[in-house]
């Protein structure tokens, strides 16, 4: 390994500039500069077409949220994979989950 501490540091070195001229006009089009990118990127109806919502739920509070959580994921997880998981829960001490 080599001591960087005692190399000369030449100030008087001036950093090269990046920056394109006014007039620049970049002839590479967004597909194949980031194709890759945009062919991955959501689409709206992607969260349309997969969505379920599971009535009858039962309420339960927040020691037995996890529990509830693993028995849904159990059930539903035969279908397809699961992505985003939503348990809206009611105002109050209790935690209860709305069911």
């Amino acid at each position: 390994m080599h001591d960087t501490e005692d190399m000369p540091v030449d100030v008087d070195e001036e950093e090269p500039s990046f920056s394109d001229p006014e007039d620049f006009e970049d002839d590479i089009d967004d597909d194949e500069l980031l194709g890759d990118l945009l062919r991955e990127k959501p689409q709206e109806a992607d969260g349309i077409d997969s969505v379920v919502v599971v009535d009858n739920v039962p309420q339960v509070g927040p020691e037995r949220l996890e529990k509830l959580k693993n028995v849904i994921h159990k059930i539903f997880s035969k279908f397809g994979k699961i992505t985003n998981e939503f348990y809206p829960t009611v105002d109050g001490p209790e935690g209860l989950t709305k069911g």
